[in-house]
């Protein structure tokens, strides 16, 4: 096959020896440019140059017939992958899709279907939705004519920087937003067994208490002569809530909250 680039012909080599043992290839970017097609180092950690030495690639190799379907760069988590397809229809989109989606953005920005189809017969459905993103992104601003603007920007190897930047802004807002929802997730969760843990010592309490009514009744007079004897702050507020409600101090123990959460506390040390 003759091939123009030495990077088409260096992944012509590199496909051709994969595409008779299986239909698809996926391959980290980066591996791919700078392990098997041996790109210059340069290009390291610029992401949108070596998306544009691939699709010339890309470009020359459907042209020659050697790629029926135009590969797709995929952006993960991990990374970003080349998704190549050596048979069949593709399984993420198909073609037919592809290009009535192109053709439909491109309708919107006001272009013929004349217009439309020069454009897709020169580049490939990923060069000229790249195209139309940057578009989009630079629209409120000084373009007059989107026409000729899309015409310019395809006719030369375009900057994708701008289009990197604001990708990476929308996955990193995505990303925080996906964390977010799992943060509140295992927030909620942790609530839940925090009130399923309390209602089950409370459940375990109260089941203690009514079987040894006897026994709570001795553990909170004791707690009554503790606090008599050594802190005479909470003895005043017991007796000082007995006589305004008139009951015992003992009752004023055993019914309130306040003062029988440290008999309780060591109820629930011994039974749990």
């Amino acid at each position: 096959m003759s091939l123009k680039g030495d990077i088409t012909k260096e992944l012509y080599l590199f496909l051709n020896k994969r595409r008779f043992n299986k239909n698809d290839l996926r391959i980290d970017i980066n591996i791919l440019a700078f392990e098997k097609l041996g790109m210059s180092r340069n290009l390291e950690g610029k992401l949108f140059k070596v998306r544009q030495v691939l699709r010339k690639a890309h470009k020359e190799l459907l042209v020659k017939g050697f790629l029926k379907i135009e590969p797709q760069f995929i952006k993960e988590s991990s990374g970003e992958y080349l998704y190549y397809q050596f048979k069949g229809t593709p399984t993420l989109e198909s073609k037919d899709e592809v290009v009535e989606q192109v053709e439909e953005m491109l309708l919107q920005i006001g272009l013929t279907g004349g217009q439309i189809a020069k454009l897709l017969k020169n580049h490939t459905n990923e060069q000229v939705k790249d195209a139309i993103e940057l578009f989009n992104l630079q629209k409120s601003g000084s373009i007059k004519h989107p026409t000729k603007w899309l015409f310019a920007c395809l006719s030369k190897d375009f900057d994708l920087t701008e289009l990197d930047e604001s990708r990476n802004k929308k996955a990193q807002i995505e990303k925080d937003e996906k964390e977010l929802v799992l943060k509140k997730e295992k927030e909620l969760k942790e609530d839940k067994k925090k009130r399923d843990l309390a209602k089950e010592m409370n459940d375990m309490l109260s089941n203690w208490i009514a079987n040894n009514s006897f026994r709570y009744y001795t553990l909170c007079n004791e707690y009554i002569e503790q606090e008599k004897a050594s802190n005479s702050i909470i003895y005043k507020s017991i007796r000082d809530k007995a006589r305004k409600d008139k009951v015992s101090e003992m009752q004023v123990v055993m019914d309130n909250k306040m003062f029988n959460s440290p008999v309780k506390a060591q109820i629930l040390k011994k039974i749990s």
